[in-house]
């Protein structure tokens, strides 16, 4: 990330198999001492395809963490990014999940929703393998630079204060 993006000042805080069910608890730990000006969120694919869960359910959990998010950052601006579909992970609930994202975004200010899954699918709108490594869940050399650009062409989320 700090490569593919190296214009900004990022603070990763994810860790492997997060899901939004792990990350409230966490959440006090993980933001301890931190100050955000923007905050970019990528929950649900693990929740969905590891944890057995609806996109409804999970949306639920999405919602209460934005809830305790803006507890502690009640004006820092949100971006929900789309779960990426792959060719190993193929489930119809990350497409109603992309389209339950776009919802509070659409209603509320400081919400945005980052479409990231559309730039992995080929024409015939199944994921490209050549973006994903060999486990075909996981981007690949060429599939993260992709997300990197798009995450650039993404203007009101790489402005300055």
């Amino acid at each position: 990330m700090a490569e593919d993006l190296e214009r900004l000042d990022i603070l990763n805080l994810g860790f492997s198999g997060a899901t939004v069910e792990s990350a409230i608890p966490y959440f006090e730990r993980l933001f301890e001492g931190i100050e955000a000006s923007k905050l970019v969120l990528y929950f649900g694919e693990n929740d969905i395809e590891n944890d057995g869960l609806t996109a409804d359910y999970v949306m639920k959990g999405m919602e209460e963490l934005l809830a305790v998010l803006r507890s502690r950052f009640p004006a820092v601006p949100v971006y929900f990014v789309s779960i990426k579909h792959s060719p190993g992970r193929w489930a119809y609930e990350f497409e109603t999940l992309n389209a339950a994202l776009k919802g509070p975004c659409n209603r509320q200010n400081d919400l945005y929703y980052v479409d990231l899954s559309t730039c992995l699918l080929g024409i015939n709108c199944l994921p490209a393998g050549r973006f994903f490594n060999s486990d075909h869940v996981h981007l690949s050399a060429s599939g993260y630079p992709l997300w990197a650009r798009r995450l650039k062409a993404v203007s009101t989320l790489f402005t300055t204060d």
